[in-house]
């Protein structure tokens, strides 16, 4: 798997199990493995209308708002 965008290849390093790769590659079934592991671990429903506030300075690194 190896994901481009706008002539750029994106890093998968951070999908767990896709280590650093020179040319941004990630095994198939290992990539899948990540991303289910990846999406158990999100809460569509309060990321998108949940009651939070977002701190200052916004230290937000996965993607997902504090409590």
């Amino acid at each position: 798997m190896r994901w481009i965008i706008n002539d750029g290849v994106v890093p998968l390093d951070g999908i767990k199990g896709c280590g650093k790769n020179k040319d941004g590659m990630c095994g198939m079934d290992v990539f899948i493995k990540g991303m289910k592991e990846r999406i158990e671990e999100v809460d569509y429903g309060f990321s998108c209308n949940g009651k939070y506030k977002i701190p200052v300075p916004d230290l937000i690194t996965d993607g997902q708002p504090g409590v």
